[in-house]
């Protein structure tokens, strides 16, 4: 069993999984967004945002990852 988050936090409520792609070759990363809020993040809610956040935080970390 993993876990993402420590014991000393408790539990999550609510929490957005974003798959990072850092380019051929490169192994995939995983950017999780969690709240205490149950309400916070739900499948109900669009995704766009989200989706611009994670390509963004890609670019940003290929460039420090060269």
């Amino acid at each position: 069993k993993v876990f993402v988050y420590p014991e000393a936090m408790g539990p999550m409520g609510s929490e957005a999984c974003l798959q990072l792609d850092f380019g051929a070759g490169t192994l995939p990363g995983l950017l999780i967004l969690a709240a205490k809020d149950a309400e916070q993040f739900s499948p109900a809610q669009g995704t766009d945002l989200l989706t611009f956040f994670a390509t963004i935080f890609e670019r940003a970390l290929r460039r420090w990852l060269a």
